[in-house]
């Protein structure tokens, strides 16, 4: 555009000159028709000698090629401005685009973001306090449990150690033991004075070794401690425990399920909020003990339901196995980085069909009884990715090699994925297949 503008400065530059000329040589012709060519020459050169050096290019043309060269690159502008302008307006509305679209979807795609970072370090941030709290509470309830049942802590064991008692029962079956000897008596401070002066509560300093009578057994020994059902179910194999009951369904999830399906499916929160750390041990406790004869709708500690769906988390958690299982981790993993929908959907339900049948069936109640939950999530807020975000982690874990390499941290979002397409697709994955 610059040079066209220039261009067209050089011809009316031409053009008056060639207009100045044109004067010039009338009003020399009228005043002196017998002036000397030098003198004409004279006023040629002086009229047209600022003019020369832009106009070389137009030299001896006449001026109807100088108004079509004019009209030429009058065009040419027009045109140029007509370009400029369109383009201008091409790049007002990509701006326009940009800020309008483009934008708002970057800055939405960066708070999803955010928000998935937040969701996963409260998650750990949770899942730590509630760590640090079991570890400091059980501490506290081995030295000093909460329920008598539960039989002496630590401490009271401590303090009754009896030093004279155990040393005069050792010294009776020893001389009984061995056969009798004569020999001077021996005169001496009685030991029942000198050992008056100490007392075991007084001082923790050690800890005492067992001192036991020969002739007591190891029953005897061991009476006052706290006896264990042989029918724990936390921490327990997941089929060891339910062929050792007889059941297609875990006790504790069946019994937990009922009472949160009776009486907390409303409740705000149910399963993402916590109970109190102190009922949910108690509750544990009571349930561990005896499984199959505990009545939670009787228990004062099931109340609170949120007490009931943190003992559900706790047992999940505390499987030796997840319950998706670590051989079959990598594949479900696999399986919710796709991100066409129907075939993660395909892909998961193949995966789940690879479950031994003691998790396929748990999997199975568990769906059902979460997908009741996300029934009501209008009432209770608690939508599929909610529950997905809480149970992804706890029951898909990678093995204990790859924890070690925070694997299980990075395929974290993958975890919720995978739970959150399968209770999507419940019916599909689980219902409709048996009724094939």
């Amino acid at each position: 555009f610059d040079a066209v503008a220039e261009e067209l400065e050089r011809v009316l530059i031409i053009k008056e000159g060639e207009s100045l000329k044109e004067g010039s040589i009338s009003r020399a012709a009228n005043a002196n028709a017998g002036s000397s060519q030098s003198s004409v020459h004279s006023d040629k050169k002086g009229g047209f000698s600022k003019m020369r050096k832009g106009a070389g290019f137009f030299r001896g043309r006449n001026p109807a090629h100088i108004l079509k060269q004019e009209e030429d690159i009058r065009n040419r502008i027009s045109q140029a401005s007509d370009s400029f302008k369109r383009h201008a307006q091409e790049s007002s509305s990509l701006r326009s685009e940009y800020w309008e679209i483009y934008m708002p979807r970057i800055v939405r795609t960066l708070k999803e973001c955010s928000d998935e970072i937040d969701l996963g370090v409260q998650y750990h941030l949770e899942r730590y306090a509630f760590l640090l709290e079991n570890s400091l509470l059980n501490e506290g309830v081995t030295v000093t449990p909460l329920a008598k049942e539960d039989g002496p802590g630590l401490r009271a064991l401590v303090e009754g150690i009896d030093n004279q008692k155990d040393f005069k029962t050792f010294m009776q079956n020893y001389s009984i033991s061995q056969p009798k000897t004569t020999g001077p008596a021996k005169h001496g401070p009685d030991y029942e004075s000198q050992a008056k002066s100490f007392s075991p509560s007084q001082s923790y300093a050690r800890i005492p070794t067992a001192s036991h009578s020969q002739n007591q057994t190891p029953k005897a020994a061991t009476a006052s401690l706290p006896s264990f059902s042989s029918r724990k179910t936390f921490g327990v194999d997941l089929t060891e425990q339910m062929v050792r009951d007889d059941v297609e369904i875990p006790l504790i999830v069946d019994k937990c399920s009922n009472i949160i399906e009776a009486q907390g499916l409303d409740s705000q929160g149910i399963y993402r909020l916590s109970g109190t750390t102190s009922k949910v041990q108690s509750l544990k406790a009571k349930i561990d003990q005896d499984v199959g004869g505990i009545d939670l709708f009787q228990e004062e500690e099931a109340m609170d339901i949120n007490v009931v769906a943190s003992v559900v988390k706790q047992w999940f958690r505390e499987l030796p196995e997840p319950l998706l299982t670590y051989q079959l981790y990598a594949q479900f993993v696999e399986a919710a980085k796709v991100e066409n929908d129907r075939l993660r959907h395909i892909k998961l339900h193949e995966t789940v069909n690879q479950l031994p049948d003691c998790n396929y069936s748990t999997l199975k109640y568990l769906m059902g009884h979460l997908d009741k939950v996300k029934d009501l999530h209008e009432i209770n807020s608690m939508h599929t990715s909610n529950l997905a975000i809480v149970f992804g982690p706890t029951l898909l874990n990678p093995p204990p090699e790859e924890q070690a390499k925070g694997t299980a941290l990075a395929d974290m979002q993958y975890q919720c994925k995978a739970i959150e397409t399968i209770l999507e697709n419940y019916a599909a994955i689980f219902v409709e297949e048996e009724q094939q």
